[in-house]
């Protein structure tokens, strides 16, 4: 007999064949569990339960070798030097540098079986973000962000879901994506328009471990010194009032002044960039470096209405080929053993 709750993965594990179960059983349970997911969704606007949510992105690609999809049976010049450790789920076994993660494992999906066909991060990022493949995928050059570039799932869901009145419909943290001196397409708001585009916003805490990213549109949500609120609302009139709307961009920049005013004025928005709010010893377990207060700095924002967050996860800042992502093209095993999976997974 079944029991009454069981889990995909449980059922294939076991084998239809072992549960003796013919094709209009599977077909009849098939019909139950669609029923039961439906009864368990907002069927208004076609959305599921998740009000918000927030996307850790490895930006130079995650080996999957040394962290989810672990070789231990392959020849040792395909393996690699880590080894696996055992996860909450029996037969799922993780990198051991991801302790943290070790003992999750049974809240996450872990899908192996995604790929792209570009060996250019941009591209590769592109078609993650999007969901779309950039033209010529297989040609090792990345594409500069055009205004014909698809949406990122940010953007989309800023779109069609919104955000409470005064918030952004999406942020992206801490910094934007940068290769080889080029701001990558696939994650802004791409043909939908600037109107969608993420929010840029980079923690005032959290060390870098390498060196200095492009701080290219992070926003500085501060007054300046010296200039207190009815002194800032003085000069918002002031500059309403000699404002000429002369070109096509003018609505753009408008609804983004108007956000920006909005961000630096909000009392919410303001308690939630302040980390100092934070227990100390909570902050400190995400971990004293950008990544950690970048995914600490996304759970205050959704917690205060933002729709979705996408965090490029990261140790520090990018830098180039020198800093602290994924693309460990030297010094691999190092490089994420001490750089980067403490970090990611620890904040994770």
């Amino acid at each position: 007999m079944l029991p009454n709750r069981f889990t995909r993965r449980e059922t294939l594990r076991l084998g239809l064949g072992a549960m003796g179960l013919s094709l209009p059983s599977v077909l009849g349970l098939r019909d139950h569990a669609s029923a039961a997911v439906k009864s368990t969704h907002h069927a208004a606007n076609g959305f599921g339960r998740a009000k918000r949510c927030i996307i850790l992105f490895a930006w130079g690609g995650m080996s999957h070798h040394e962290t989810y999809d672990m070789k231990p049976d392959a020849p040792a010049e395909f393996r690699g030097i880590f080894q696996p450790i055992a996860t909450t789920v029996p037969g799922i076994r993780i990198g051991e540098h991801m302790p943290y993660l070790s003992r999750q494992v049974h809240r996450l999906a872990i899908i192996r079986s995604a790929f792209h066909r570009s060996s250019a991060h941009g591209k590769g990022m592109y078609w993650n973000l999007t969901g779309r493949p950039t033209p010529q995928p297989e040609v090792a050059t990345n594409n500069e962000a055009t205004g014909q570039d698809w949406p990122t799932i940010g953007s989309v869901i800023s779109k069609v879901r919104g955000a409470p009145s005064g918030l952004p419909g999406c942020a992206m943290l801490p910094y934007q994506m940068w290769d080889n001196m080029t701001r990558q397409g696939g994650h802004d708001a791409g043909w939908m328009g600037r109107a969608y585009d993420p929010i840029i916003l980079k923690p005032a805490q959290g060390k870098a471990y390498g060196g200095l990213s492009r701080d290219t549109g992070i926003a500085s949500l501060q007054l300046p010194e010296g200039i207190d609120r009815t002194r800032y609302d003085s000069r918002r009139s002031l500059l309403s009032s000699l404002q000429a709307s002369g070109d096509g961009q003018a609505p753009n920049f408008e609804r983004f002044r108007g956000l920006a005013n909005e961000l630096l004025l909000s009392p919410k928005i303001q308690a939630a960039l302040d980390l100092e709010r934070e227990e100390p010893k909570l902050r400190d377990r995400y971990g004293n470096h950008i990544g950690g207060q970048s995914v600490l700095l996304a759970r205050r924002l959704v917690e205060v209405g933002v729709p979705v967050v996408t965090v490029c996860m990261a140790a520090g800042d990018l830098n180039g080929s020198a800093g602290d992502h994924w693309d460990t093209h030297g010094n691999n095993f190092n490089r994420l053993k001490d750089q980067m999976l403490p970090p990611y997974d620890r904040a994770f």
